[in-house]
């Protein structure tokens, strides 16, 4: 009697032991109906003195899992800068989000985040995909040069004369490149955000207007913060009428609102199947183009609406 008296007693116990412990939720990735949850706490990072006595700036893009209170519980590096990374996870893993709620049930959440990085002669760094200050204005105005909308980047916008561009731009960080095209020889800009650096923008010229704008720096961001290192995930998560299409270069994700097309960097295996493009697939370009330039957009697509 004393034996299963206390045989009751040990699994009366366990049972409330497991009761009391939380109930495990595999993490949901953002994508889909899984929506981007809002930050509601920042950290910047604090650039690190070798990479400043270096002058290494870049990009650090990261995948963290975010518990079910939003707060970041693991964060790794996908693609980064060595220089870079640490002070990276230092300050990603100081982020708070909202909680992400599943049938109205908070959940744990992995997404992909970037923080950048840029010199200037101020403070220093940015961080959640906002761009970053370089050694000088580039180029002048009031205008955040930085930033990607639907008809311009930075102080640069469709339909923008030529003349009016190179009065704009140093010399030194531009080079005319002839293209050909089904309407003939036109020009391609290349644009460098310091001389002799890489290119960061392309411009596309016909009639001595730009026609598009294309962006290569991960420093462009658009005002709702997507750009070089955004994950398709995120595209769809923002735009459930996001298109996935196939551009002259490969896959490409056309947003319908506001209109921007994305080119995705994607693996060899799965370039050529749309269906089969991983969420975790990056922007590696972002374009820019005037509704009144439809020979300049991915193939098939329609100028977007005036």
């Amino acid at each position: 009697m004393r034996a299963l008296l206390w045989s009751a007693i040990v699994c009366g116990c366990l049972v409330g032991e497991l009761a009391a412990q939380p109930l495990m939720v595999n993490p949901v990735r953002v994508g889909g109906n899984i929506k981007p949850p809002a930050k509601i706490r920042d950290a910047r990072p604090v650039y690190p003195d070798v990479a400043l006595n270096a002058r290494v700036a870049g990009i650090v893009i990261l995948e963290v899992t975010l518990g079910t209170d939003g707060a970041v519980s693991d964060a790794r590096v996908l693609r980064g800068v060595p220089l870079l990374n640490d002070a990276a996870l230092d300050a990603v893993k100081q982020w708070q989000y909202e909680p992400t709620l599943l049938n109205g049930v908070p959940v744990p959440v992995i997404m992909t985040v970037t923080v950048n990085f840029a010199l200037s002669d101020g403070p220093s760094g940015g961080a959640g995909g906002g761009a970053g200050a370089m050694d000088r204005p580039w180029p002048p105005g009031n205008t955040d040069p930085y930033v990607i909308r639907p008809d311009r980047v930075g102080h640069l916008w469709i339909g923008m004369p030529v003349t009016a561009l190179r009065g704009a731009m140093p010399s030194p960080q531009m080079r005319e490149i002839p293209r050909q095209t089904a309407r003939g020889l036109t020009t391609d800009v290349e644009i460098a955000l310091e001389p002799g650096g890489p290119t960061a923008l392309v411009l596309n010229i016909e009639g001595e207007r730009v026609r598009q704008i294309e962006v290569r720096s991960h420093r462009f961001r658009t005002i709702e913060g997507i750009g070089i290192g955004t994950t398709l995930g995120d595209l769809r998560g923002r735009d459930p009428g996001l298109r996935v299409v196939m551009c002259d270069r490969g896959p490409c994700a056309v947003m319908n609102s506001p209109r921007y097309t994305f080119e995705l960097e994607v693996p060899p295996t799965t370039a050529s199947d749309l269906a089969e493009i991983p969420d975790s697939a990056l922007v590696s370009r972002v374009l820019v183009a005037t509704p009144a330039g439809p020979a300049l957009l991915p193939p098939g697509l329609p100028p977007p609406p005036r």
